[in-house]
């Protein structure tokens, strides 16, 4: 069975903890990629995993087979 796309809607401590666990057990990091506002956090990530970035939410979200929502509870609404 082929790996799934997964999208983490940001890119902060808890996307980057679910990423390393996920490339630490064999996920491919070209089947990730994280979204946020955040363009150092996004280059962070990619430079320490080597997974997909963007900072737009919709087209790479069209692209996932799972969507994780890793954002602070009060900005969930309005992402």
């Amino acid at each position: 069975m082929a790996h799934p796309n997964i999208c983490f809607i940001g890119a902060g401590n808890m996307a980057g903890s679910l990423v390393g666990g996920l490339i630490a057990n064999d996920f491919p990091a070209e089947r990730i990629t994280a979204c946020d506002i955040d363009s150092s956090r996004l280059a962070q990530l990619q430079q320490t995993f080597a997974i997909g970035t963007s900072s737009n939410n919709v087209a790479a979200v069209e692209q996932a087979d799972i969507v994780v929502l890793a954002v602070k509870p009060q900005v969930l609404q309005s992402v």
